[in-house]
């Protein structure tokens, strides 16, 4: 089924591959083939590696309908902005948009052919994006109650967050967590506040999986409601490139125990003030200060 347009798709990936867009498995490329049926190319595999049986079908939740490889994780991105283009915006030919792919530059465009499967730009200019920040932060979350998560990963990624890991504690009451949902939260904050780089929200994880990730981090930092002194401003390593890992609670904060894991991970406890903050409060002060002490919110 959809022969002709698979090959179409992998056509396309080779074709980005060539004109030097993107490398190895990097860059996604998508295809409207129905209502509510989409080809993608799949996760994790080098276009020149691929075979037209290797294009994954899905529908507008990401469902695979065929093939038996896993589609790309950005799928749900795909389709939705695809979607939105054409049915909310109406984009037509001529119309001008910024595509961005993922290597900190504005390919400012203009729409050469669009239809209800597929549209074809053209660059205009390609400008370097200065939205990048100072140093890699990534949050780890513990996930929150309801809908919490998602002004967590919209406000952080607007300060320049570039990885969000929901992860489950002792104290953590939430079990529903909706991957897709949350990357386009992400994707919509990135476009809001002009990013080129996407930032990435990662599945559900446990505490032990967290802590073992903690190492990969030159900074490690933990604010703690019961942390008697300490600021983010006494934080150690703080700089421009470094890795920085800042790790919020959930309502009901961490346990002792679970702060002494951390700590033995090099984690920094602080304080947030004299106040207990809500954690999505928690988390965007917290994103907010690191990006103040980078010198990332000067003009």
């Amino acid at each position: 089924m959809f022969e002709n347009e698979k090959k179409q798709v992998l056509d396309a990936a080779l074709e980005i591959k060539r004109c030097s867009l993107v490398s190895l498995s990097g860059g996604n490329i998508s295809m409207r083939v129905g209502e509510d049926r989409y080809l993608v190319t799949p996760s994790g595999m080098i276009y020149e590696e691929m075979v037209p049986d290797d294009v994954c079908l899905i529908d507008g939740t990401c469902r695979v309908g065929e093939g038996t490889r896993k589609p790309s994780s950005d799928s749900s991105a795909l389709v939705y902005m695809f979607e939105h283009m054409t049915k909310v915006l109406r984009h037509k030919v001529g119309f001008k948009i910024i595509v961005s792919l993922n290597d900190g530059k504005d390919y400012c465009c203009s729409i050469v052919d669009i239809s209800k499967t597929y549209a074809k730009a053209e660059v205009d200019e390609i400008i370097d994006n200065e939205c990048k920040s100072k140093a890699s932060v990534s949050l780890f979350q513990a996930l929150p109650k309801g809908d919490k998560l998602d002004i967590i990963i919209q406000k952080c990624v607007e300060l320049g967050v570039e990885d969000i890991i929901p992860f489950k504690s002792r104290f953590t009451n939430e079990s529903k967590y909706n991957v897709n949902r949350a990357r386009r939260i992400a994707l919509e904050a990135c476009k809001q506040c002009g990013r080129a780089r996407k930032a990435n929200v990662g599945e559900l994880v446990d505490f032990e999986e967290m802590i073992e990730r903690l190492s990969y981090y030159d900074v490690v930092i933990l604010p703690y409601e019961n942390a008697k002194v300490g600021s983010m401003r006494d934080v150690v390593g703080l700089g421009e490139g470094k890795k920085i890992a800042l790790i919020i609670g959930s309502e009901g904060g961490f346990s002792s125990d679970e702060v002494k894991l951390a700590e033995e991970k090099n984690a920094q406890v602080i304080s947030l003030g004299k106040r207990i903050l809500r954690c999505e409060t928690a988390a965007i002060i917290a994103s907010a200060l690191i990006m103040y002490e980078l010198g990332d919110l000067q003009g």
